[in-house]
């Protein structure tokens, strides 16, 4: 069993009703898995909706985050961000924060 954390892209699609998107969701959890929202995600895609004002999408969002739990950013994330940073870091790539947090 794996654990899916989907990043906000992936959720504007399903939001939008991309076929696909919804079909390989509903496989992996056919296929025993779970699927989870992380906690930075659900920051970007609300304050996003929130922006704009976009009421309906706000419903659909806060009633797919019923169905599918808002991670946690815990202590031991954050030691793995860490890890990343510096490794990104040493490579020569300057990787945003966020996208750290999302990997």
């Amino acid at each position: 069993m794996s654990v899916y954390a989907l990043d906000s892209n992936i959720i504007s699609f399903y939001l939008r009703g991309n076929a696909i998107v919804a079909e390989n969701m509903e496989k992996a959890i056919n296929d025993g898995n779970s699927i989870v929202v992380p906690p930075l995600v659900y920051y970007e895609v609300k304050r996003g909706l929130a922006l704009i004002q976009a009421t309906r999408q706000m419903k659909k969002f806060e009633a797919f985050c019923e169905l599918f739990p808002v991670g946690e950013l815990g202590d031991y994330l954050l030691e793995e961000a860490i890890d990343i940073y510096v490794q990104e870091r040493k490579t020569g790539r300057n990787t945003e924060d966020a996208d750290i947090y999302l990997s």
